[in-house]
């Protein structure tokens, strides 16, 4: 068996992209471009965005409002997480 990845590293399988979110204590909120709505749900604040500038601006201003890391998942989605 190989190691334990790196707390947050983003690692590859095939084309399955796996995160280990071992030190995230909650998702505060999500962000995600408006055709990726079909890919976000569930208890935490959605806020949809044009295009991925607007996205990067409403992920930055959240991650400072709630002093919050933002983590990229690169499928047109941002979280935002208290660690």
């Amino acid at each position: 068996m190989g190691s334990k990845p790196h707390l947050n590293q983003v690692f590859f399988t095939g084309e399955v992209r796996v995160v280990d979110l071992t030190s995230i204590e909650e998702i505060l909120a999500v962000v995600a471009l408006k055709e990726a709505e079909d890919m976000v749900g569930g208890g935490a604040p959605i806020f949809f965005a044009q295009n991925g500038e607007e996205q990067e601006r409403i992920a930055l201003l959240l991650s400072r409002i709630l002093k919050a890391m933002a983590h990229d998942l690169e499928n047109g989605v941002f979280i935002l997480t208290r660690h």
